[in-house]
């Protein structure tokens, strides 16, 4: 049988993949000085409380190689084989991680850097894992991944950039006014980075890409569309309630995500992320 691997950036927490039959190779934060483990010390929420009382910028650590072989020896023990879907290299280098591992482990191991994160690497974990129950071959569940994967788009909509300017993701001068003039980016997370979409003073930018992204949406067989955000509920409606107009008949899940991405957009922060056949 095939055995679906992935990381804590996927948010499918311990309940879901207990019930999927999934093994999560979590990620580390570091915030004050003391290390949490992904999805498991802590969740999204607790997060953003914590580091809005910080003074330190909180950083975060990829799995060691040497969790993800211990990981894949102990699946390779009982005979299966595996399908590993990680996080975008954009922002970690989990996926490298276990890249590494798959050399060094006996077990039969194929690694994918999914493009995605958050919900929409989720929903490959659960395509994969239902696959799989249904007896396809490595082989097979793997072109599926990659294909759907192709036809994956992930937008966010940063408000405070201070996490990516110290992320090292914007440049500092851009950083160093953006507060001010309440600068408001929308990035897309493609292959390797993340492209600016639009920018602008206040959250009349969000509106103004909702809308043109909900044209979009009319274009393509969009069938569920997640968001997720860092916190502002207020925010997050909104941009349901744009995209509902131009796709009224899809299905919307809306989650507070993890702290790894939490780590990376700060706060007021949210994220568009579908996938169109």
């Amino acid at each position: 049988m095939i055995k679906i691997v992935t990381d804590s950036s996927a948010l499918i927490d311990q309940n879901e993949a207990q019930n999927l039959g999934i093994r999560i190779v979590p990620l580390t934060v570091i915030i004050d000085g003391k290390t949490y483990v992904d999805g498991v010390d802590l969740n999204g929420k607790e997060f953003m409380s914590k580091m809005s009382s910080s003074d330190s910028f909180p950083t975060t650590s990829q799995p060691s190689i040497g969790a993800f072989k211990e990981v894949y020896d102990e699946i390779g023990q009982e005979g299966d084989e595996i399908l590993s879907l990680h996080m975008t290299s954009a922002l970690s280098g989990t996926v490298h991680a276990a890249e590494q591992a798959a050399q060094l482990t006996d077990t039969k191991v194929s690694v994918i850097d999914t493009k995605c994160v958050d919900q929409s690497l989720a929903y490959l974990v659960r395509i994969a894992v239902g696959m799989s129950q249904e007896d396809k071959s490595l082989s097979e569940i793997e072109s599926e991944v990659r294909r759907v994967a192709n036809k994956s788009q992930i937008y966010l909509g940063v408000s405070i950039l201070d996490n990516l300017v110290k992320g090292g993701r914007v440049p500092k001068a851009v950083g160093a006014v953006s507060n001010f003039i309440k600068l408001r980016l929308v990035f897309q997370l493609t292959d390797k980075k993340l492209e600016l979409k639009a920018k602008g003073r206040g959250n009349k930018t969000f509106v103004k890409w909702l809308k043109k992204q909900g044209e979009v949406f009319t274009t393509q067989n969009v069938k569920e569309v997640f968001i997720s955000h860092t916190g502002n509920l207020e925010l997050v409606q909104q941009a349901v309630d744009i995209l509902k107009t131009f796709k009224p008949d899809a299905k919307y899940v809306v989650k507070h995500t993890s702290p790894i991405v939490c780590t990376h957009v700060g706060k007021d922060a949210f994220a568009v992320l579908y996938h169109y056949e």
